[in-house]
């Protein structure tokens, strides 16, 4: 899984279509695994998608619900980290829209 997070916050900024590939890997891997850990990330990137894809709104809930419930979970620095995110990946469409577009805006994740 972590080649397949790595490669996928690299995509989603290239090439929708490869990064949308990568979350169906994902998905088909993770329904026989009990790792609830990255069925979360698995949700978490779907929003992350579905922000970089121009659907705000749609990918914000379901960014919101995995940083919710990782809250629940108690894995409060994780539940941090991803808000940063989410304000960052938001932040960046508004750029989007007015013309900036800085390969500087990009968030890459690295998986170990």
């Amino acid at each position: 899984m972590h080649v397949i997070w790595t490669s996928f916050s690299t995509l989603v900024y290239e090439d929708l279509s490869a990064a949308q590939q990568l979350l169906i890997i994902a998905e088909k891997y993770l329904i026989d695994h009990i790792d609830i850990t990255e069925k979360i990330t698995l949700m978490f990137n779907k929003g992350w998608y579905d922000i970089e894809a121009g659907h705000i709104e749609k990918g914000e809930q379901r960014v919101r619900t995995a940083i919710n419930i990782y809250t629940s979970l108690g894995y409060k620095k994780k539940a941090s980290d991803l808000t940063r995110q989410l304000v960052h990946h938001i932040k960046r469409q508004e750029e989007k829209k007015q013309g900036y577009k800085s390969a500087d805006s990009r968030v890459i994740s690295i998986y170990v």
